[in-house]
């Protein structure tokens, strides 16, 4: 039910600016430092060096995939990770903090 009604309420918020966003998630810039410097990296490299583990990436990129600063490509059973140009931004937006 927890993650239900956080779904709910991340529905009702309302649509966060590049620096809101960058604060919300500021403890996952590894995430974007990853994608940054390997565009086209792998789920299970980027979890490594992200430091989550592979479902805890999975969670993480399932709350913020339509966010439109990360996108992937799978092929065969494996994903390919990138940043849009916003994801450039608020990588160096994070980066700077």
């Amino acid at each position: 039910y927890t993650s239900m009604i956080r779904d709910i309420a991340d529905d009702n918020e309302r649509v966060m600016g590049i620096k809101e966003y960058a604060q919300r998630w500021k403890n996952k810039y590894l995430v974007y430092k990853g994608v940054h410097d390997e565009s086209g990296i792998t789920h299970k490299k980027l979890a490594n060096v992200s430091g989550l583990s592979p479902s805890a990436l999975t969670q993480f990129i399932s709350k913020t995939k339509w966010d439109g600063y990360l996108t992937y490509r799978n092929v065969g059973r494996e994903k390919y990770y990138y940043l849009t140009e916003e994801g450039e931004k608020l990588y160096e937006l994070l980066k700077s903090r």
